[in-house]
């Protein structure tokens, strides 16, 4: 079975499909927000950049792929590149779009989603960050069809784990590329063989959307004087805020702490 890999960059999860001879990939696209009247040098933040980069070199290294870099101008273009392809599935992980019905129906076998939660709970692009916010220790990985709405999708499998006060969101990410691969492998099994059993997600999701977050706004939304201290630790050394602990003994006694903008606007967070 042909698959094409959609990815944001490069990720643990991606490594293991391409060095997995078991999986026929056939080629890889990269989302990108903007790309009209740039060169290459320009296309990307330097992070991105630097994931791209580690992405070809890593395919000039496993499989010798086809690849393309696509966004919401050059659309048609990437769709005319997946008709040449033509695969029979598509694997979807970390991408910032929505796709439409143009793309999901081209391979006969659907759109499938690797997405890092238990849907349909945090249902949105940063479901780990959200799920350290609300100090949900049950962390889980969901393997999905792709529709119009978002995260929305039939279920084909699912797999929970828990984690520990404090763990790193690293850690997490790291836990859910390798329970996803293990998933993915699985559902391409069930799907070749005409044995997956789709289970319906409601229309709601359960929580509130994963919206994305700077670390500025994650810092205003923790309730310092009504969360428990060990609610408080998980989101701050998990999400590793730049927050001394003198900082927020203070903030938990209701004094104002002047916020470092600049260490602030810094951190990044790769949900």
């Amino acid at each position: 079975m042909k698959i094409l890999l959609i990815t944001s960059g490069y990720n643990s999860l991606a490594q293991k499909l391409l060095f997995d001879d078991k999986i026929e990939l056939i080629g890889i696209a990269f989302p990108c927000k903007n790309i009209k009247n740039q060169s290459i040098r320009h296309k990307f933040s330097f992070s991105i950049r630097h994931n791209y980069f580690r992405v070809k070199r890593l395919l000039s290294n496993a499989k010798k792929l086809p690849n393309f870099i696509f966004s919401k101008e050059n659309e048609n273009e990437f769709l005319d590149w997946i008709k040449t392809l033509k695969p029979d599935l598509i694997i979807s992980y970390s991408s910032p779009f929505l796709f439409d019905q143009k793309l999901l129906a081209l391979p006969p076998k659907g759109v499938i989603n690797v997405h890092n939660s238990l849907l349909p709970k945090y249902r949105g692009p940063q479901p780990i960050m959200w799920q350290y916010l609300d100090y949900d220790l049950i962390h889980g990985v969901t393997i999905h069809y792709l529709g119009e709405k978002e995260d929305s999708g039939d279920i084909l499998l699912q797999q929970s784990f828990e984690i520990k006060n404090g763990s790193s969101h690293l850690q997490t990410i790291e836990h859910c590329e390798k329970l996803g691969y293990e998933l993915l492998v699985r559902s391409i099994q069930l799907i070749k063989k005409g044995k997956v059993k789709r289970i319906k997600q409601p229309v709601r999701g359960s929580t509130k959307r994963a919206k994305r977050l700077s670390a500025d706004e994650i810092r205003q939304l923790i309730k310092w004087n009504e969360w428990s201290p060990e609610h408080i630790n998980h989101v701050i050394k998990g999400l590793q805020l730049p927050i001394s602990d003198k900082e927020v003994e203070q903030l938990s006694h209701g004094i104002t702490v002047k916020n470092d903008a600049t260490q602030l606007a810094s951190t990044t967070f790769l949900l």
